[in-house]
């Protein structure tokens, strides 16, 4: 049996799948593009699923929410020392939500 929060998370997951295959600026040919490339032109899109997710959730700065709440690979700034103390330098997922 599922809990509570392993539902959540596989809602979530499926809706933001379905968000991004469905969105019209998803590439789905990247084999000729570069792992950065790809971040870049994603990491907006999932960007604008957080937003809807959070707004929808109620949050009242959802867009704060979204950006806070979101962190891939190379990223600089506020969670770059605390990705050097969780993730090997080498095994870590692209993005972090």
């Amino acid at each position: 049996m599922l809990t509570k929060k392993t539902k959540k998370l596989r809602k979530f997951l499926d809706e933001l799948s379905v968000f991004l295959e469905k969105h019209p600026q998803f590439r789905k040919v990247t084999s000729k593009k570069s792992e950065q490339a790809v971040q870049t032109e994603i990491r907006p899109i999932i960007i604008s699923f957080l937003e809807k997710h959070f707004r929808e959730a109620g949050y009242v700065d959802y867009v704060a929410k979204a950006n806070n709440g979101f962190y891939w690979e190379g990223q600089e700034g506020g969670h770059t020392v605390r990705r050097k103390q969780i993730f090997a330098s080498r095994n870590y997922p692209d993005f972090i939500i």
